[in-house]
């Protein structure tokens, strides 16, 4: 996790790696999950992108789900 300021306030951006090694990025002001924490999470894909030479998919409207 790494805590955002912005002109709107606080938010904090998660880093999630899926059990296939994929990357997913969420950006949130509702929750602030421990580094480390497992959870089963759905949520929309906003975007694909590369980033220092590594794909990521960028969630919004993610929430924890029993499995």
């Amino acid at each position: 996790t790494i805590p955002l300021e912005t002109d709107y306030g606080h938010s904090t951006m998660h880093f999630f790696r899926g059990t296939d090694g994929n990357l997913f990025v969420w950006t949130t002001t509702t929750k602030n999950w421990a580094v480390g924490s497992a959870h089963h999470i759905r949520g929309t894909v906003k975007a694909h992108r590369k980033y220092k030479g590594e794909n990521q998919s960028i969630l919004t409207r993610c929430i924890s789900v029993n499995k």
